[in-house]
């Protein structure tokens, strides 16, 4: 469709995804590739721009670049929009705490990787790119999940990349199946459903066991003893926990590096879980906790959901000790985790369990709990069963869906 017939977004429309992408509906849109406020238009992903009632079918594109998308039917897409690229510039948002512009980075990925042109008179099998496509599936449910935002992830999946996955899913490779698995698993890790948690990481290691050796495979399986390790945390097993972190920080490279940040995190969990607590390793655990977040770079300590995380920890520790002034102390942190919340959208999931030992506060602490909307689950199963039908995986019930 040509420029002038293009349907401008409404005003609500325009401003929830100004809220959306930069935190403030009334902040002017820039481009989520190049970061540029000038000439941002906005791409519809589902190739109709007639479609523009919907917020999450609208991406904020610098003009240029979104018309070399409507057009790529007759030329190469622009670097910028590479799908090298466009994988790095959603991990450079993730890291720095962006995760809605790493899920609209990963979102264009999933879309120019899954569509035919509308122009192109080539058949969908020139212009797609399954294995790509599951790459970026896993890095919008990555950048979706520290914002608790499910009901976005199950219409992407469900509208993108499921109709792919049913025609092409045996063009994927072997570790993205697995990287995908791990991915959605967390999501039920989080909600507190452990078993469909646990089906999802087995499904993620059968995948692994006939993958060809290579540090993205190392990198998995890092990754996945540690989801693992944190499914027992959950489930109170802490020994279960501890082996499953120290296989964990053996397997860590130097793609994984945030492993051993979270492992202290959760080792932290597993001390304040005792009877009587070690105050004094639970202290050396914060401190390796910080060393190893600045290696990573302050930006990435000061605004990943793990920061919050150790505040749910440090207000634990504080309750824990007993008397007054650690009370206070520890309701005040608590207070502060409440704030940044609210603040900054992110919602962590490891002070769900801390609620009841602070009952002043317990009602805002469940507003914030993760739940998964059953457009989520619903997804969510349709791209494990077929995962499970690639792989040859033995079929069966997931336990408690709900």
């Amino acid at each position: 469709m040509s420029k002038k017939n293009r349907k401008r977004p409404g005003k609500a429309v325009r401003r929830a995804l100004a809220a959306f992408y930069e935190g403030d509906a009334d902040a002017a849109p820039r481009c989520l590739v190049t970061g540029a406020y000038d000439n941002v238009e906005y791409h519809h992903i589902d190739e109709d721009s007639s479609n523009s009632k919907d917020p999450h079918n609208l991406l904020p594109l610098d003009s240029k670049l979104n018309s070399k998308i409507e057009n790529r039917h007759r030329r190469f897409l622009e670097p910028e929009l590479t799908e090298h690229n466009l994988e790095s510039r959603a991990r450079h948002y993730y890291a720095r705490g962006n995760f809605a512009k790493g899920y609209g980075c990963s979102v264009l990925g999933l879309s120019l990787t899954t569509t035919k042109p509308k122009k192109s008179k080539l058949p969908l099998e020139r212009h797609i790119k399954p294995n790509w496509a599951g790459v970026f599936a896993a890095g919008a449910l990555v950048n979706l999940r520290p914002i608790n935002r499910p009901k976005v992830a199950a219409d992407a999946l469900s509208k993108i990349f499921i109709p792919l996955l049913h025609e092409w899913g045996f063009k994927i490779e072997l570790p993205t199946r697995a990287g995908l698995a791990m991915e959605l698993g967390s999501y039920f890790r989080d909600a507190g459903k452990l078993v469909r948690a646990s089906d999802s990481i087995e499904l993620s290691k059968h995948s692994l066991r006939f993958a060809v050796a290579s540090e993205t495979v190392d990198t998995l399986l890092a990754r996945l003893a540690q989801h693992e390790a944190i499914v027992a945390v959950f489930a109170g097993h802490p020994e279960k926990a501890r082996a499953l972190f120290e296989k964990a920080d053996q397997l860590v490279n130097a793609d994984y590096v945030i492993g051993h940040a979270n492992e202290a995190l959760y080792e932290i969990r597993l001390q304040l879980a005792r009877d009587k607590p070690d105050f004094e390793i639970i202290a050396e655990l914060q401190k390796r906790f910080r060393i190893d977040s600045q290696e990573m770079g302050n930006e990435l300590l000061m605004s990943r959901w793990t920061f919050l995380e150790r505040i749910a920890q440090d207000a634990q520790a504080a309750r824990r000790k007993g008397g007054k002034a650690n009370r206070n102390k520890a309701n005040r942190l608590v207070n502060r985790w409440i704030k940044q919340v609210r603040k900054t959208g992110i919602v962590p999931s490891a002070f769900y369990a801390y609620a009841d030992q602070f009952p002043s506060e317990k009602r805002l602490i469940v507003v914030q709990s993760r739940s998964l909307p059953k457009q989520f689950v619903t997804a969510a199963s349709t791209i494990e069963s077929l995962l499970k039908n690639l792989d040859g995986f033995p079929l069966g019930s997931h336990g408690d869906p709900s």
